[in-house]
């Protein structure tokens, strides 16, 4: 939960302003500076636009909001993909 309230309570403000023209990427950053994470981000846009969690993550992880973070995520995957092939090597 971020400093300033649950994410239900967002996502239902959001959902609304969405209906009215904000785009996705306006929402994702709303949320990232009301102090809400990436994980909450992305059931964020799972319930807000009814996709798939991998199509969320998708959507999170390319946004402007998130792109500061894009290189250290990545770099995170390709670890633990790489860790993985090791352990079944």
């Amino acid at each position: 939960m971020s400093a300033s309230g649950d994410l239900d309570t967002s996502v239902r403000r959001e959902a609304g302003l969405m209906e009215d023209g904000k785009p996705m990427e306006s929402v994702l950053r709303d949320l990232r500076a009301e102090g809400f994470g990436m994980i909450d981000c992305i059931k964020a846009v799972t319930r807000l636009q009814s996709c798939s969690l991998g199509e969320a993550k998708r959507v999170v992880h390319l946004s402007a909001a998130w792109s500061d973070r894009r290189e250290a995520h990545d770099a995170f995957h390709d670890e633990l993909e790489r860790q993985a092939k090791e352990e079944l090597n």
